[in-house]
């Protein structure tokens, strides 16, 4: 015997096999059966119909071998001798016998055979109702017994015995047609189908487009949600209102809410018609500045971007994102990570390349800091890279965080026009960490701010693969950053920044950043 099928013996949880278990285990892995005392037995159950057999109990000599049977084959060991099989469900007839007594031979498989069919009848119940949801939380009675608490779907299947059956439905506030109490005569085998009609005198029915948008009645929200039906409303004056879930970079256009007259008797529609159209958002700049803690020409670009940041009166503070980059320039760095050095590779192929190098919305570099007027130069080439003009995309922190040292954001992304003229747009996250210091020279410690510790995920969101470059389209998602990997660094400001990017033409689309205070240590 094998090991893998004493596996699967153990994990059947089979009692009288577990001692031959430790047996096999004990003596090896082998694949020939050892003990001629015992047999491998199936044990078969056969029926039209799957819903027959499942959730049937089987035992094997006063041990259960499942209280719900879900398969149609068990494999077990047994012993030589007599055994006793019982398979038992309600309403179903095994042949040969419910109990059955087996004579095993050792050492011989053997095949043991359970045929299962329907010994009582079946009662369809199909419960239909004109107003959306209004069947729905019915309780129905069978011989004065409750089978059904609150009836959460129209179309049931009761199994029941053979003869004559009381039936009762009640549904508040409203009647049943044809009866709400009647007799059905059920034959063993067959099925009975019943159609009830469950209807109000008075229904107040909202709907809209889309659907699934909470409802409230004169300013109080009903806890219900569009297709709704309100049965048994008093007759008057109603003001009927419908809530979009989340407005946040959308103008929801179209009727909201509507006033209307509830009579006494049949029903009174509601309709709703919305649509979300996707709100303009200025377009933001990302400056990603590649330093290094040992480049003696770095430090003026680094001024600019600190004075850039600074610059509230010219620059949104979300809207402007500065992130410097240090690479292994000169020998090693205390900044630099695997994350960085991929991005490195990304826009010129390696770290070798002269420090520093400013990348302005993934294009419009500017290398090097001996320009007359650098600031005047990273200025000019941030209105280049479409600042303030309106963007495509839209991106949109709805809150932001610190839970035990993990960083976590909730972001929205908003196809504002329809991306599919790009060839791998992409959706990007990362973190900064202000106020660091590292040792330039041997008395010389270097300040510096938006040093970039990690990037979101093994990889950015591929926003083509997620079908969202579709104008209106949006998403929204958790960024999570855990700062328990970076503990070295202390800070006292920390900055959360999320950024679309075409891979192909490195053009990036949209930014936006947030700022969190830290509490001292």
């Amino acid at each position: 015997m094998s090991c893998s099928r004493t596996s699967r013996l153990v994990a059947h949880g089979i009692a009288p096999i577990l001692l031959i278990a430790a047996i096999l285990l004990a003596g090896g892995c082998e694949d020939d059966l050892r003990d001629p005392t015992m047999a491998e037995v199936e044990i078969h159950f056969r029926s039209d119909s799957p819903t027959l057999r499942q959730g049937a109990e089987v035992w094997l000599d006063g041990t259960v071998l499942t209280r719900s049977l879900a398969v149609a084959t068990i494999d077990t060991l047994l012993a030589e001798g007599t055994h006793t099989f019982v398979v038992r469900k309600d309403c179903i007839e095994v042949m040969p016998a419910e109990t059955l007594e087996v004579e095993i031979e050792g050492g011989r498989p053997a095949t043991i055979e359970f045929d299962m069919s329907l010994r009582c009848g079946l009662l369809a119940l199909r419960v239909h109702s004109d107003v959306p949801g209004l069947a729905l939380g019915s309780r129905i009675w069978v011989d004065g017994a409750l089978e059904v608490d609150s009836l959460t779907v129209e179309e049931i299947e009761l199994l029941l015995e053979p003869g004559a059956h009381v039936v009762e439905i009640e549904k508040e506030c409203a009647a049943v047609t044809p009866a709400d109490s009647f007799v059905v005569e059920i034959e063993e085998a067959q099925t009975r189908e019943v159609d009830l009609d469950v209807s109000s005198a008075g229904v107040l029915s909202v709907t809209s487009e889309p659907s699934g948008l909470p409802v409230s009645l004169d300013g109080e929200m009903t806890g219900v949600e569009t297709p709704a039906a309100f049965p048994c409303i008093d007759p008057g004056t109603y003001e009927v209102a419908v809530h979009p879930r989340d407005e946040v970079g959308f103008l929801v256009v179209g009727d909201t809410l509507q006033t209307v007259t509830v009579t006494e008797s049949g029903e009174t529609e509601v309709d709703f018609v919305t649509a979300l159209i996707p709100l303009t958002q200025s377009r933001g700049v990302l400056v990603e500045l590649f330093t290094a803690t040992l480049c003696p020409n770095c430090a003026p670009a680094e001024h600019v971007l600190d004075d850039l940041e600074h610059d509230g009166l010219a620059y949104e503070p979300s809207a402007l994102s500065t992130a410097e980059l240090h690479l292994t320039w000169g020998g090693s760095d205390p900044f630099y990570n695997n994350d960085i050095g991929q991005r490195v590779t990304y826009y010129y192929g390696n770290d070798s390349e002269t420090a520093p190098i400013a990348y302005f919305n993934g294009g419009n570099r500017i290398h090097g800091s001996n320009l007359p007027d650098l600031d005047a130069a990273y200025r000019g080439r941030i209105e280049e890279a479409g600042y303030g003009e309106d963007a495509e995309a839209g991106l949109y922190w709805r809150d932001v965080r610190i839970e035990e040292n993990v960083l976590r954001g909730d972001l929205r992304f908003v196809a504002i026009q329809d991306l599919s003229g790009y060839e791998s747009p992409h959706l990007f996250a990362f973190y900064t960490k202000d106020s660091l210091y590292a040792r330039q020279f041997p008395n010389n410690w270097v300040h510096f701010f938006a040093v970039v510790r990690e990037y979101y995920g093994d990889a950015p969101l591929d926003l083509e693969e997620l079908q969202l470059t579709e104008e209106g389209t949006f998403t929204d998602l958790e960024v999570e950053f855990d700062l328990g990997l970076d503990a070295e660094w202390e800070t006292p400001s920390i900055r959360l920044c999320a950024f679309v990017q075409d891979l192909a033409s490195r053009e990036v689309l949209q930014v936006r950043e947030v700022r969190l205070r830290l509490p001292p240590p």
